[in-house]
């Protein structure tokens, strides 16, 4: 008598095999994941930043003057970045974009926030008018630096 199909053992050991691969492949998928998401961020704060770095080109600074006409009162504004979270579009937010404007209107520093599983805990980006580029979770150690 023939019988067609799996054993019981020959099942298990594929479940098995499948288990050990999901143990070492789902981490590294998160990992590429966040990776991915957080470099978008990144280059969202570079547009950002050129945007910022356009507005003190034609207006000497990088708030937007009240009507005294003069940088660095308490009448100016801060001027709306045009991408105020990362990704761009869509529904699904996993970096917040916020911009601070220092109160002379000659610095600003352009933050990503990162929110949502698992990017939570990958750590506040940012981006000067200096162009100094700071990473709070940055595994090698150095804050100073995005990569």
């Amino acid at each position: 008598m023939k019988t067609c199909g799996f054993s019981l053992v020959e099942l298990l050991v594929t479940v098995l095999i499948l288990t050990i691969l999901t143990i070492f492949a789902y981490p590294n998928y998160l990992s590429q994941v966040t990776k991915t998401r957080r470099t978008d961020a990144m280059g969202v704060l570079v547009q950002d930043a050129a945007f910022m770095e356009r507005f003190y080109t034609l207006n000497g600074c990088y708030n937007s003057v009240g009507a005294d006409g003069i940088c660095g009162t308490s009448d100016d504004t801060k001027p709306k970045p045009p991408y105020l979270q990362s990704p761009v579009s869509g529904n699904t937010v996993f970096y917040a974009i916020s911009l601070a404007v220092g109160s002379t209107g000659s610095t600003y520093t352009l933050t990503a926030d990162p929110s949502g599983t698992p990017q939570a805990a990958d750590g506040t980006l940012t981006l000067d008018n200096t162009g100094a580029q700071t990473w709070a979770n940055n595994p090698s150690g150095n804050t100073n630096s995005w990569h």
